[in-house]
């Protein structure tokens, strides 16, 4: 197996790890997603209906964007490790320096990965995209 491809395994070996969490102010919600964005633990206190369905599902949405953006930037510190990006020595125009030839590994969200949603650098809600096929 390459450098490259070992290096590409233990960062998705840690990324499959990675969760960001957030709660509400008054602890009727609490949300943990991993770095798709996908609900990993969702908690709901007894209360959290009292101010109505409509605030208890915005506080959902509004919790799992924060758990998503914490699981973000804990996927762009992984990327940003110096690890992840060791320094190109000044003899990377040798042949068998094929490392310093492969480009550096960046994080982009998932959000933003899909060719049908992010459309010369402009983004489109998918609703939109559709309507347009």
């Amino acid at each position: 197996m390459s450098a490259r491809a070992l290096e590409i395994k233990r960062i998705n070996e840690q990324l499959a790890a990675v969760r960001g969490s957030a709660r509400s102010m008054d602890g009727s919600v609490s949300i943990e997603t991993d770095v798709s964005g996908r609900i990993t633990d969702l908690y709901l206190a007894d209360y959290a209906m009292e101010n109505g369905p409509d605030r208890l599902a915005a506080l959902i949405i509004d919790r799992h964007r924060a758990a998503l953006d914490n699981a973000n930037a804990e996927a762009t510190r992984i990327f940003d490790a110096p690890a992840n990006n060791p320094a190109v020595p000044d003899n990377s125009s040798t042949p068998d320096n094929s490392a310093a030839n492969e480009p550096a590994l960046e994080w982009t969200p998932s959000h933003l990965r899909r060719d049908d949603t992010y459309q010369s650098d402009q983004w489109r809600e998918p609703s939109d995209w559709d309507r347009r096929r």
